[in-house]
């Protein structure tokens, strides 16, 4: 089911926000750049999108030799020295930086008072900040009119406040009962360095008489204009704690990602181990419904062994845990693997490393009860000199 459904928990209209201009528009894209107009505009649609692309007023417009239109801040005359669209070698070092995190929504502390979350958010923020990532997939993300205290109702805008100049899209998944009273909806967001040229979703499975599948879950994707490798598909999703509808819902994802070429990344809390089911498909190893996918790997696979789970007899009691476990850190010591990074690369595309996003702290004290993943991606020498 694609985003146009009117199933009565979704708000298409409400839900995506693109405010800003690209950072990377503002201060590294040249090349094809031909001409430059300035528009007075509120809104601005890319793409085929059907959502609104909220900027500010005297943005400025320019046009491409390809005739598309990019569009960053006032800022940004026609007299300005542009950089080149390639990134600098010092950026070219770090190569492409993807990240994930689960931020827990509105939780802080063990009672839920608003300073511990504002204190936990202002934390996660600058963990963001820190991890310097091009691209950030985030879950569980809360548009609350009665949470949030100081920082207001829309968390999305709690993180990006750490990240000037970065585009986003929030899309929410599920309105909660409470809405009656105001608006509370929870869902997934992609946060970008670079051009968000256009973003879709598709509603998964739910089966709403499952006790353990109370949440309408969504796949979010979002097309993004990188320098080198062109456009990358990002996908992110945060699966149902029912292991048949995360059966399911993995088929569906698999399917919908099929629909688009080129180098993808499927990102998010997928409530599931990897001896599941449904991560044995995402692998490859596994059919369902006859299903198989095919140039699908799991990045930590690529570059570590599996991490052994934290059950009973596996560690000593202050053993160090294995390295991967993305969750629980409310406790002393992670427990397992439940947050994935995807890839479909081409073969001049490489992972050069994986790493958990840890801030090392647990309990209260974390920046959320997941700890988040980057991966950073690195090109050949032959597409690094533009053959």
């Amino acid at each position: 089911m694609l985003a146009e459904s009117n199933h009565f928990v979704i708000f298409p209209d409400e839900g995506t926000i693109l405010p800003g201009a690209s950072k990377y528009i503002k201060e590294v894209q040249e090349g094809a750049m031909s001409s430059t107009v300035t528009q007075d505009v509120e809104s601005l649609t890319l793409g085929d999108n059907k959502h609104s692309v909220q900027y500010s007023a005297n943005q400025v417009c320019q046009q491409t030799s390809q005739g598309k239109q990019e569009c960053g801040s006032q800022e940004m005359a026609a007299t300005t020295t542009k950089k080149s669209y390639l990134q600098s070698d010092n950026e070219l070092s770090a190569g492409l930086k993807i990240a994930s995190y689960n931020v827990w929504n509105f939780n802080g502390g063990p009672d839920g008072r608003v300073k511990a979350y504002v204190e936990r958010a202002q934390h996660l923020g600058q963990v963001l900040a820190d991890c310097a990532a091009d691209i950030i997939t985030l879950q569980e993300v809360r548009f609350a009119y009665n949470r949030g205290g100081p920082l207001g109702p829309n968390q999305i805008q709690h993180f990006t406040h750490y990240l000037p100049g970065y585009q986003y899209v929030f899309q929410p998944a599920m309105s909660y009962p409470e809405s009656i009273l105001g608006r509370i909806e929870e869902g997934a967001a992609i946060i970008s360095k670079f051009p968000i040229v256009s973003h879709d979703y598709i509603l998964l499975y739910r089966n709403a008489s499952d006790s353990e599948d109370f949440h309408q879950r969504i796949c979010l994707h979002a097309e993004i204009e990188t320098p080198y490798l062109g456009v990358v598909h990002v996908f992110v999703t945060h699966l149902s704690l029912s292991e048949p509808a995360r059966d399911r819902s993995v088929v569906q994802i698999w399917e919908f990602m099929q629909r688009f070429s080129g180098p993808a990344v499927l990102m998010g809390d997928l409530n599931a181990e990897p001896d599941s089911k449904a991560i044995r498909f995402l692998q490859g190893v596994e059919e369902i419904d006859r299903v198989k996918t095919e140039g699908l790997q799991d990045a930590w696979l690529m570059k570590y062994p599996e991490p052994r789970a934290d059950r009973d007899g596996t560690y000593w009691r202050n053993e160090i845990r294995d390295s991967g476990l993305t969750f629980n850190a409310l406790m002393n010591h992670l427990e397992k693997r439940i947050d994935y990074m995807f890839v479909r690369l081409p073969s001049d595309v490489g992972l050069h490393n994986i790493s958990l996003l840890d801030d090392g702290k647990r309990g209260y004290a974390a920046a959320s009860d997941h700890v988040g993943l980057m991966g950073t991606f690195t090109f050949s020498q032959e597409k690094d000199q533009g053959s």
